[in-house]
């Protein structure tokens, strides 16, 4: 068995995985709800916002891959949170 088999099978690695995977998550829920708050700046300030998710990283990943990126993490986050 590994090392990191056997952190992850210990009751201190299922905690530090939970820990982890919590703080991805509360960051998420926390730029989400920045996010949506530009609602009420107007339809413009929300648009660019939108826009500007989709085309962040943009000379490195091209349109919307972060965005794609970010949804992998999450899910993976919640999965090992679960």
């Amino acid at each position: 068995m590994s090392r990191v088999d056997a952190l992850a099978r210990s009751l201190v690695g299922k905690k530090v995985l939970m820990a982890v995977t919590g703080v991805i998550l509360i960051g998420f829920l926390i730029g989400h709800v920045y996010g949506n708050l530009k609602i009420f700046q107007g339809r413009d300030h929300f648009n660019a916002y939108a826009e500007g998710l989709r085309t962040l990283g943009a000379p490195l990943l091209g349109y919307a891959h972060f965005l794609w990126i970010v949804r992998v993490v999450l899910l993976a986050a919640l999965a090992g949170h679960l």
